[in-house]
């Protein structure tokens, strides 16, 4: 039996239903440009696509003989079981994410490899660049943009600290940290990279920014559909309300779900009114969203610390409904 050659590098890629963005997220990961520094793998993890996601993948498979690639196919269990699934079967010590609405520049993932080595740190992020389609419903706003996960903060490159968040997005890191910390929550249907990061966190490691190691993430015109945006906002407030209270107890998602209530009132609302009669949509839309937020979480702080008199059970039912 043939050995199976090493890889520095293991790119996990969950996909479901997305065959026709699948397509150009895996052409821009096979153009990644190496100059034989290390060598990569490519891991595909279909959560059960039925829209020609396969045929997708052994087409770009077969066009990209050279390419160490992994197709793996599980009955559809989540994007978490997916991320973990992904997980299992890498086969190199460092491990990347890559979502099917993103492109990546050429040498994006060298930027973030030699940057891991270079600073000698744990994990690597890199910079988020939006990609919006032509005549969107509205050109978004900067908490609109990062809600989207847009994160380009400067330039420079330089350690990232406790209050930076880092998502899978664009994420170079150790395998084996991710083993340590448990791998995804499968219980999550949102939030599941802040959760993970949360215990990250406690097992102390290094971070660094790469700004030049650069993606895009695709932000198709129905994804910018205010009711679409507002289910997203508030399913993901509303997850992270639980992620909180498990991963730092219920005193400070109290204290939080204070805050945010604080902001409501005293910050939000007023610019609210005033941009709901005089401002532009996207300005409009950027405070919405953060009502949106504060409200979704405010009722996931209830349903997390007074689930018998506050269980919101038809929230939960509507946002988390296939």
């Amino acid at each position: 039996m043939p050995s199976v050659p090493e890889v520095d590098i293991s790119i996990v890629v969950p996909t479901f239903n997305r065959a026709g963005m699948l397509r150009h997220a895996l052409e821009s990961l096979v153009s990644q440009e190496t100059a034989d520094a290390f060598t990569f793998e490519i891991v595909v993890v279909d959560d059960g696509s039925s829209d020609g996601t396969a045929a997708v993948i052994r087409e770009t498979v077969d066009n990209h003989p050279t390419v160490s690639w992994q197709y793996i196919y599980q009955e559809h269990a989540g994007f978490s079981a997916a991320l973990n699934r992904g997980l299992a079967a890498a086969r190199g010590p460092w491990l990347t994410f890559f979502d099917d609405d993103q492109l990546a520049d050429p040498r994006w993932l060298d930027g973030l490899y030699q940057t891991a080595l270079d600073k000698g740190v744990d994990c690597v992020d890199g910079a988020v660049a939006l990609e919006l389609p032509d005549n969107p419903p509205f050109y978004p706003g900067p908490r609109t943009r990062a809600f989207f996960g847009e994160k380009l903060f400067s330039k420079n490159p330089g350690p990232r600290f406790l209050k930076d968040y880092k998502g899978t997005g664009n994420l170079l890191i150790k395998r084996s940290l991710i083993i340590e910390a448990g791998g995804f929550d499968t219980n999550l249907s949102a939030c599941e990279d802040t959760d993970l990061f949360w215990r990250l966190e406690k097992l102390g490691i290094s971070a660094w920014f790469a700004p030049g190691a650069l993606i895009r993430h695709i932000v198709p015109a129905v994804r910018l559909d205010g009711e679409a945006l507002k289910r997203a906002c508030y399913r993901r407030a509303f997850t992270f309300a639980g992620v909180v209270r498990k991963n730092a107890g219920p005193g400070i998602l109290a204290l939080l779900a204070l805050q945010r209530l604080g902001i409501l009132l005293f910050r939000d609302s007023v610019p609210y009114l005033a941009r709901r009669l005089f401002g532009p949509k996207a300005q409009l839309i950027d405070t919405k969203i953060a009502i949106w937020w504060t409200f979704a979480f405010l009722r996931g702080s209830l349903a997390q610390l007074l689930p018998r008199i506050f269980p919101q059970k038809h929230v939960s039912r509507v946002l988390f409904s296939p």
